[in-house]
């Protein structure tokens, strides 16, 4: 059992450092991007939600091109004065077909 489950984390660890190596430094210092949970059609775009949060991605936002097919998106929290933390889009990878 114990065998199981270190293959289980190595799996992980190496999952997760396979997806970092292809996001572009100026999108993420190592903690920024991160797998789409979900992406919900909105009017003028899609909201993005990560492990990070959630954020508003434009229709006309650049979008880059994901190296596994999936959604990925890198954000930061800002503080707008006198209100809770939102998420600042930095960059935002989409598969090619879409």
């Amino acid at each position: 059992m114990r065998r199981i489950a270190i293959a289980a984390a190595l799996v992980a660890a190496s999952t997760a450092a396979h997806a970092h190596d292809w996001y572009p430094r100026e999108c993420c210092s190592d903690k920024d991007c991160a797998p789409a949970l979900s992406v919900q059609n909105a009017p003028g775009g899609w909201w993005v939600t990560t492990i990070h949060g959630a954020v508003f991605v434009p229709a006309d936002f650049t979008r880059l091109e994901s190296k596994d097919n999936r959604v990925h998106a890198c954000m930061r929290p800002r503080w707008p004065a006198g209100a809770e933390p939102k998420m600042k889009l930095i960059c935002v990878f989409f598969p090619p077909e879409t």
